[in-house]
């Protein structure tokens, strides 16, 4: 046990560790600047930001395929991040319609704790599953961080598209 604990730590600290750990922040902060511009640019036209959201997640999905070796293994991160999205986008909706902008803004905060709960359900059965069927998970930064963001993405882009549908029909 104690073995273990010293090469855990050992690894922590090794150049490797820090060098890939550096390299996934600085590809997912380099994915949200891209992502930030382009909404900022589209936001005034609000009814496309969900089909955005979802691109998005397509490409995402795209770099993870080309950057993984088996993409099954990351369904249980993709699957957090699209129950996150999904019903975070939705409570921040409820928020919005109950008390403006203020209301969103706390939608989004309490959404979010409720939803990372909820969320954590869903990826631990889907992994536990992966695990049964011998699939074991390869996680890295870059696909553990990059699949939660694209599931996050693709979900609450799919509720953004039907809110704005929804409405728009009245």
């Amino acid at each position: 046990m104690k073995r273990a604990k010293n090469n855990l730590e050992r690894e922590l600290r090794s150049k490797k560790f820090k060098d890939n750990l550096f390299s996934s922040l600085i590809s997912i902060i380099g994915f949200s600047i891209v992502l930030i511009v382009v909404c900022y640019f589209l936001l005034s036209q609000y009814k496309t930001i969900g089909l955005v959201l979802v691109f998005f997640g397509i490409i995402g999905i795209i770099f993870l395929k080309l950057i993984t070796k088996r993409f099954i293994v990351l369904v249980a991160d993709l699957t957090y991040g699209f129950v996150n999205g999904t019903l975070t986008a939705i409570i921040a909706l409820i928020g919005a319609g109950i008390g403006g902008v203020l209301g969103a803004v706390v939608g989004a905060l309490i959404g979010n704790a409720i939803t990372d709960g909820i969320s954590g359900m869903f990826e631990g059965e889907v992994a536990e599953l992966l695990k049964k069927k011998g699939l074991h998970e390869e996680r890295t930064p870059l696909t553990t961080a990059l699949s939660k963001m694209v599931g996050n993405l693709t979900g609450s882009g799919i509720v953004l598209v039907f809110a704005w549908t929804i409405l728009s029909l009245f």
